[in-house]
């Protein structure tokens, strides 16, 4: 048995991150990082790069294992937790390896949704050699540049209408693919951005060639050959998934938990000395005042610093507005706060030659949450609208 003062399952931004802060604030404590991947830790936010040959695949990576030596951080690759005894401080895993532990941090991340059945057996499960792709891990990456390699014609069909699925739309794309959208609406991200802003997006993507079903879903796959329940029928080589996420919780289920583990402001869990952070993490926000998944790399990290803050008894509360950015074919897109769970909305079209978008979300006449489509210059005041829960009042004097 090996043990530890800190313990850290999951090698990822947020794992990371909290092994090095604890190192920062404590020179002499035992700290290891549990990782299922091979890898040490690599940038996802550098695979369009990388896909489109703008880095090398050694540039994704973050750390060398020597990093984690330099900091005297033990870091075990292809070690899979799966099993907690809280009561002994242990950690069980797949290799029959058993860890010990004073604290422990959950860091397990996410993982995509699984493809639908008829794609399973039709295209294979994603991984080498199959029709089924997706954008999640680096091996998920290399997957993808292997599809490169195909003879043209070339296609695909996305699945989804998540920023996931747009950064599959721009790197399939820039490659010569005919791409395939399916919305289950009038409008590609109509969920998202209302139909006012699904327009506008829909408009920007479909200036780029992207095929836009509406109204349907896949509903059977033969081969090459689609049907959607609409009626559409095409040929596609490859089908994106990128419907969602599942979080890594299944081996910790002997905590509070619903989709993520359960944790308060300071991401402690329901178990004295345990605590989670970042995509595993289903946190209490105090600014909406309910709990929250988070599923992008800046909320990982300061997700797993706070977390370690918190592990060395230092009482740090997590206040900060969730963001995400992304910019697809020139075009920027930020969704801020929670924009899940709302009364009403306000919204705010603007064309002047350029694509603009502001939908804001607000409950009990409260603003909650904001999706934007090319106003990032507002997107300081946003945020600080929604940390202090501005009335609707106030945010319309604003815009």
């Amino acid at each position: 048995m090996e043990r530890f003062d800190y313990l850290v399952v999951g090698g990822g931004i947020a794992g990371t991150t909290a092994a090095e802060t604890i190192r920062e604030k404590n020179f002499h404590a035992s700290i290891a990082i549990l990782e299922a991947e091979p890898h040490t830790l690599y940038s996802k936010l550098s695979f369009p790069k990388y896909l489109n040959n703008q880095i090398s695949r050694k540039q994704l990576f973050l750390r060398e294992v020597s990093d984690y030596e330099r900091k005297r951080i033990d870091f075990f690759p292809r070690t899979y937790a799966n099993k907690i005894d809280p009561e002994r401080h242990e950690v069980f895993c797949e290799d029959g390896r058993i860890f010990s532990y004073k604290k422990l941090l959950i860091a397990s991340g996410s993982r995509p949704d699984d493809p639908p059945e008829y794609l399973r057996t039709e295209a294979g499960v994603p991984g080498e050699g199959s029709r089924v792709l997706r954008l999640h891990s680096l091996d998920d990456a290399d997957s993808i540049k292997e599809t490169f390699s195909a003879p043209p014609p070339r296609s695909i069909i996305v699945a989804g209408e998540t920023f996931a699925a747009l950064e599959l739309f721009e790197i399939f794309y820039e490659h010569d693919f005919e791409v395939h959208a399916v919305a289950k609406g009038n409008f590609f991200g109509e969920r998202m951005l209302g139909s006012k802003g699904g327009e506008i997006l829909e408009r920007h993507l479909q200036r780029k060639r992207i095929v836009i079903h509406k109204n349907a879903e896949i509903a059977y796959a033969k081969g090459t050959e689609f049907r959607l329940s609409n009626g559409d029928k095409f040929s596609a080589d490859f089908a994106g998934i990128a419907t969602g996420v599942q979080r890594n919780v299944e081996a910790f289920r002997n905590l509070k938990n619903g989709k993520g583990i359960w944790t308060d402001e300071f991401f402690m869990t329901s178990v004295p000395d345990i605590y989670a952070a970042g995509d595993a993490a289903e946190f209490f926000d105090v600014i909406s005042g309910r709990r929250r998944l988070m599923s992008d790399w800046t909320m990982a990290f300061l997700s797993g610093r706070t977390a370690a803050l918190n592990m060395l008894d230092e009482r740090v509360p997590f206040k900060s507005v969730t963001s995400y950015n992304i910019v697809i074919f020139g075009v920027s897109i930020t969704s801020m706060g929670d924009t899940e769970d709302w009364e009403d909305t306000l919204e705010y079209p603007e064309e002047n030659g350029v694509p603009s978008f502001l939908r804001l979300f607000l409950k009990e006449g409260r603003l909650k949450g904001a999706i934007f489509i090319n106003r990032f210059a507002d997107a300081s005041k946003i945020s600080s609208f929604i940390e202090h829960g501005s009335s609707q009042e106030e945010v319309k004097k604003a815009f």
